[in-house]
């Protein structure tokens, strides 16, 4: 699509960047690029040393680093190996990755990033060479006030006021892990149903914890309606093997939750766009006016899947309520990589559909603008 380079980007879901690592072997830039074993318990946290020689072998095939490889090879003029690619970015980061990262997010228009991050607001370790905007993550808050509180009248008292206390603070979002705690087939609770329940928290029943848990996710989903601050869940599965939770990730499990007029008014992520059932999240923006899909992780994760996805998700979800992200970490290649993948993908789509006379030019155009910067700007009100 001739102009998309130029349309700005909008990165939705992102974490921080290691800006002080000055070099990484092969084997530790594509485990940049893992889920999946590394999270297993006992696995390791970033270095090689726990990595077989086989699982290295691995890495290096997953189609996410064949896409890097492929693009940096490209832009530093090498050959196209992990060796090579590796050898030449630690040549430009020598004193550190934060120029790199300018020059990546200057060369693809990135203009913001919404971090989800345990960090504290402005922290110096949080910046990026763009406009940040920060997700407050509700789940530590919870672990912390459920040691101190002797009654959920307490808790829900003291989890509203910190809430409240972020979102004054300027955090954009508020980030809920919902679904690998207990699934997505959320039911409402009353609170006589939650005082009722507390006791047999206290003392670590698991079904007591499911329901203290949903209680306060509709006093949040109440709350974040009052003040149109938006909800992100994460929800899919990202690679992650130690998901308990992972057959109640469907995000049709949260329909008959959200036919509750009560909740409609408040903005719903599903951040990473519920993959693999992509399609049902997509259906679930056409059925609520309020739940958005957010397409962080998918890029550029699934490689030389996307573009079937994406044309997957324009197909059911409203183009108005479509967010893209990368859900990188470590290093910046990623929300550089993603950018070229949602816009060489994302225009081929357009252009594809605009031949097949499914869509005017000027129809393309739009969708383009709104899903790589608008749709973002209204949301956050940039």
């Amino acid at each position: 699509m001739e102009g998309i380079e130029k349309i700005p980007l909008f990165d939705n879901h992102s974490h921080e960047l290691d800006y002080e690592k000055c070099s990484y072997t092969p084997t530790e830039l594509s485990i940049s690029y893992l889920h999946g074993f590394r999270d297993i318990e006992g696995g390791g946290a970033g270095g090689e040393d726990w990595v077989s020689e086989e699982q290295a072998f691995d890495l290096q095939h997953f189609g996410v680093v064949k896409t890097m490889v492929c693009h940096l090879s490209k832009r530093f003029g090498c050959g196209a190996t992990l060796e090579e690619v590796t050898a030449h970015r630690n040549r430009l980061t020598k004193e550190g990755q934060w120029e790199y990262a300018v020059s990546l997010y200057k060369d693809q228009n990135i203009a913001g990033t919404m971090v989800d991050s345990g960090l504290p607001m402005r922290d110096e370790r949080t910046k990026f060479p763009c406009r940040v905007f920060r997700l407050y993550r509700m789940d530590p808050v919870l672990e912390h006030l459920y040691l101190s509180c002797g009654t959920y009248t307490d808790l829900k008292r003291e989890f509203l006021e910190k809430v409240s206390a972020a979102i004054e603070e300027g955090y954009a979002g508020i980030k809920c892990h919902i679904g690998e705690l207990f699934g997505l087939a959320v039911y409402p609770v009353t609170e006589y149903e939650a005082e009722k329940a507390f006791p047999s928290f206290l003392m670590g029943d698991e079904k007591a914890s499911e329901i203290i848990y949903f209680a306060l996710f509709s006093e949040l989903m109440k709350l974040c309606g009052e003040k149109d601050t938006p909800i992100h869940i994460h929800t899919g599965c990202t690679g992650g093997s130690g998901n308990g939770k992972i057959q109640n990730l469907d995000p049709f499990l949260m329909a008959p939750y959200l036919n509750n007029r009560e909740y409609q008014k408040t903005k719903i992520v599903f951040l990473h766009g519920s993959y693999p059932n992509v399609r049902n999240a997509a259906l679930m923006t056409h059925m609520f006016p309020n739940v958005w899909m957010d397409l962080s992780w998918v890029l550029p994760w699934t490689s030389l899947d996307f573009a079937a996805i994406l044309q997957a998700v324009l197909g059911a979800a409203p183009h108005s309520r479509i967010l893209v992200g990368t859900g990188q970490h470590g290093i910046p290649e990623m929300a550089w990589i993603a950018a070229k993948t949602i816009r060489s993908a994302l225009g081929d789509v357009l252009d594809h559909a605009v031949a097949q006379d499914i869509l005017t030019g000027e129809q393309a155009y739009e969708a383009a603008e709104m899903i790589l910067y608008g749709n973002a700007a209204r949301m956050y009100r940039l």
